[in-house]
């Protein structure tokens, strides 16, 4: 058969890429590096690196190690500050409980005083009508109610004191 030249040049574009293919491999067997590095100088880059990554596996080794401590007084002194809440609950409780004593204390010892102001007033006002006095109760003359007039003053404020220290209103007396 007669060949033409069209397909003569056919055969040839098929063997040039492996023409091309066998070229770089000659190449790449020639020039063991790329750029033709030498591999002692290959093998120092690769140490350095080595050392290099080694490093920042260290530091970061060690900034694991930092950060679990920090975490570790973090949850330890979380522990301590609910512990210290549950106190504070404790404590909160124990105060309304004895602010609660000290108000039927306080409204008892006024309720008591009164009580016994009427008692001098009217044993005085029966005194000073001449009335006779009760059974089983001494009765005061007018002197010495008048004498306990400022003592009872004196009371009165100091329960008014007492009374604005636990937050309390006072009533009057009566």
């Amino acid at each position: 058969m007669l060949a033409s030249a069209t397909v003569r040049g056919r055969r040839e574009t098929r063997r040039a890429p492996a023409l091309f293919v066998a070229t770089g491999l000659v190449l790449a067997l020639a020039l063991p590096g790329a750029g033709g590095a030498n591999p002692t100088q290959q093998a120092d880059a690769l140490r350095s690196q080595q050392t290099a990554l080694g490093s920042r596996s260290h530091a970061a080794l060690m900034n694991l190690y930092s950060l679990d401590s920090r975490l570790s007084q973090a949850r330890a002194q979380l522990a301590s500050l609910r512990q210290r809440v549950v106190d504070v609950r404790a404590q909160q409780a124990g105060v309304v409980q004895e602010q609660a004593i000290a108000r039927h204390a306080w409204r008892e010892s006024v309720d008591a005083l009164g009580a016994h102001l009427r008692t001098l007033y009217e044993q005085a006002d029966h005194v000073s009508r001449g009335e006779p006095r009760r059974a089983g109760r001494r009765a005061l003359d007018v002197p010495e109610h008048q004498k306990a007039l400022p003592a009872v003053r004196v009371a009165q404020q100091l329960a008014g004191r007492t009374a604005a220290g636990l937050g309390l209103q006072m009533s009057s007396v009566g």
